[in-house]
């Protein structure tokens, strides 16, 4: 669509809107039973004031203004069952600042003069091009300031077109001035490490052998301090390259069966499910000021352990954390509570699987001494910067200049060099991003391959082309199984059944080409 008719449909919609009804300033909060409790303990450390703020009127889907600019670092811990709106009041007031209510779902932020001066009667369409960022990114974070349907937003152009007072435009600029910018990849080395008593005590984290999830941003001396240190064992390490605020997934676990029943209309279905055991991690970076280096990871942390059975439904215990830490240029962040060798000991099942943790736990401390906990350290890093394609918009990411560009006249797929593509026939449900966490590729090369258009629209029943890399291809040999392969690599005949789509694995053949979740070479077993 063009600017015209972006113009035309948002002037429909929302002057229908201002007609009927009036906007009534409250000098108070407007709360009540529509105030949202949060679910969960969230954690802030080191963060903006603002994207605190702006992060709980998300979770509590109100929208958030601020009258002025302000600065502010916080650390602050917000318990779960929280009323949000009330929240947001009392962090303003902590901070020096007054809240000011425009209706039940929008509050203003600032001081007593700017919040005298604020005009929400001139409401105008305006439209707001974009160099760096897809339209639809930015689209989903400017709901924290206007609602949905006065927001529209163009891939062809990279457009944004929204329909907003002054107040709201200041707001709206402001978030994009932020994310809009060229901006490089971000590195995340990450290391799991076990640890002895007389380490922590080192370090100065003896109260971190509990279970329970912690995270500290560690300074530079304090690493120096950890790498001297030989009380600590590496027990796995990697390395994950993203764009600013990309989602991410860690599992450093394994995957159990977990098996469903159905009763419809007399009868029983079952539906076969996964389980990731161990310690996930879900988070994403974003980068706050690329001048001064300085970073903002948000991240969700979970340790699921099952207890030992042999038979009947599985039953899993789960902790977990949410928080968002801010880092300054060589910080390292540090969370502890991870899955420990106690708890992998007091897993172990025949009925199921455990390969990954046992490879993991299978190496003893270093310091010949006992392990008292696991942790994780998480070191951000700057890598080469990216570039984007006005003319092929891609929503949700950005295109790094070594990716050649989506050409709509090529009719052939373009293949990724070292990989092979594999064909994938689309489910129902089934999402590019869930596509390719479920084959550990880039979301990137999976667009790129199958000249997406439109990334977030693919059709069930379609074949889309996954491109493995060629070090992660078995060729199946004579008489070789499914479940010799599972032990051959440390992993389970369901997860192999699962990437390769594998319903009989009696009709294997000779040649095959088998998707592994590691590569070829990464034998975890040599007797199989």
């Amino acid at each position: 669509m063009g600017k015209t008719k972006l113009r035309a449909d948002l002037k429909v919609i929302i002057l229908t809107l201002i007609l009927g009804a009036s906007i009534i300033l409250h000098s108070g909060p407007i709360l009540g039973a529509d105030d949202f409790a949060t679910p969960e303990r969230l954690e802030y450390v080191n963060v903006d004031l603002g994207d605190i703020l702006r992060d709980l009127a998300g979770i509590g889907k109100f929208k958030i203004l601020f009258a002025h600019e302000f600065s502010q670092k916080a650390t602050m811990i917000i318990e779960a069952g929280s009323f949000l709106k009330q929240t947001v009041g009392e962090i303003a007031t902590n901070h020096g600042l007054k809240e000011k209510w425009l209706n039940s779902n929008t509050v203003v932020i600032g001081d007593e003069r700017s919040l005298a001066q604020i005009e929400t009667g001139d409401v105008n369409l305006h439209v707001l091009p974009l160099q760096y960022t897809p339209s639809l990114s930015v689209a989903k974070a400017l709901e924290t300031v206007v609602s949905s349907y006065k927001i529209r937003y163009d891939f062809k152009t990279n457009e944004i077109a929204v329909m907003a007072n002054s107040l709201e435009l200041q707001n709206i600029k402001a978030l994009i001035n932020e994310g809009d910018r060229d901006l490089p990849l971000i590195n995340m080395e990450v290391k799991v490490v076990e640890v002895t008593a007389d380490f922590l005590q080192a370090v100065g984290l003896s109260s971190s052998a509990s279970s329970q999830l912690k995270v500290y941003p560690l300074t530079q001396k304090q690493m120096a301090i950890i790498s001297e240190h030989t009380g600590g064992t590496l027990l796995a390490r990697q390395e994950v390259i993203s764009f600013n605020k990309q989602q991410e997934a860690l599992l450093f676990g394994d995957q159990i069966p977990d098996l469903a029943e159905e009763k419809l209309a007399g009868s029983v279905n079952y539906q076969i499910g996964y389980i990731d055991l161990g310690t996930n991690i879900d988070y994403s970076t974003r980068i706050q000021q690329e001048a001064e280096a300085e970073l903002v990871v948000q991240l969700q942390a979970k340790v699921t352990t099952v207890e030992k059975q042999e038979d009947g439904p599985v039953g899993t215990k789960q902790r977990q954390l949410k928080t968002t830490v801010g880092l300054k240029p060589g910080e390292t962040l540090l969370l502890t509570g991870a899955l420990s060798r106690d708890e992998f000991s007091a897993m172990k099942s025949s009925r199921y699987e455990l390969s990954f943790l046992s490879s993991l736990f299978n190496r003893e401390n270093d310091a010949g001494a006992k392990a008292v906990a696991t942790m994780i350290l998480m070191a951000p890093s700057f890598t080469e910067k990216i570039a984007y394609q006005t003319p092929q918009v891609v929503p949700g990411i950005t295109v790094n200049k070594s990716i050649e560009p989506i050409l709509r006249e090529q009719p052939k797929a373009i293949g990724e060099i070292n990989t092979t593509n594999i064909p994938y026939i689309i489910k129902k449900h089934d999402t590019v991003i869930g596509l390719s966490r479920k084959f550990g590729i880039r979301m990137e090369s999976i667009i790129k391959v199958n000249q997406l258009q439109n990334p977030s629209i693919i059709k069930t029943n379609t074949v889309l082309l996954i491109p493995i890399p060629n070090e992660r291809i078995y060729v199946l040999k004579h008489q070789e199984t499914i479940w010799r392969l599972a032990k051959r690599y440390g992993t389970t005949v369901a997860v192999l059944k699962d990437l390769n789509g594998i319903k009989d694995v009696t009709k294997l053949c000779t040649g095959q080409k088998i998707i592994l979740p590691v590569p070829v070479t990464r034998i975890a077993n040599s007797k199989y």
